[in-house]
Parts: structure tokens; sequence; C-alpha cells
């Protein structure tokens, strides 16, 4: 069973549905977190629509969503070029903290989807 926890405008990867783990890089920590950490198959959430936070990690990333942005944002056009899903304006519906390390799942009309 999924659960609806947010939605935005899809910008990139928009033909699939991709899953992975919940992850907010919301500062250089979170950042330093995940590149010790090592997790594999990310979906990412970041605050602002540039590509600094998700660079070192970019080859473990299936997606990402941004809470604001547009379609020509950095991370929109970086998305597009890697081929990775990409969702901007996205607007939570659960906590940060609530979400971290859940497995969840961007769809192609821009929903994330809880999955556990």
């Amino acid at each position: 069973m999924s659960e609806r926890i947010g939605a935005g405008r899809t910008v990139s990867g928009g033909a699939r549905a991709v899953e992975g783990r919940f992850l907010a890089l919301l500062d250089v920590e979170d950042l330093k977190r995940a590149i010790d950490e090592k997790p594999e198959h990310l979906i990412v959430f970041i605050a602002h629509p540039n590509v600094t936070m998700i660079a070192p990690i970019y080859g473990r990333l299936a997606g990402i969503v941004c809470a604001s942005g547009d379609e020509a944002a950095h991370v929109a056009i970086v998305a597009r070029e890697l081929s990775l899903p990409c969702a901007v304006q996205v607007s939570l519906e659960r906590e940060l903290g609530d979400l971290e390390g859940h497995r969840v799942r961007l769809e192609p009309g821009g929903e994330l989807l809880l999955l556990d």
C-alpha cells in the first residue's frame, strides 16, 4: 500500500515511475552523511533548484524532487541531461524527518508516494 506524501511538476523523465530511498539534502552535513554512508537508489529532496548538493552523489540517484524551480532551473536542465526523473515545486504533506530513509516512488505525473 502506498500513501501520497507530496506532488509537484515533472520536468524530466516523466515517462516512468522510479523508486528509491528518500534523502533530504538541505546542508553540507546531509551531503557528507550521504557520501559516507554510500546509499544507493536515492530520491533526493532539495530546497533550491541547483545541483551543488547533488553533484557528488549523482551516480546514486534514482530521482530528484525540489521544493522550488521550474523547467528552466539548473536542476531541471541537469536532470534532463542525465535522464533522471525530476519534479519541481514539490509540496510535501509530511515532515522531512518522517520521510528520511523510507522507500518512496516518484510518479510520472510528479506525485511522491511513501511505500513503507
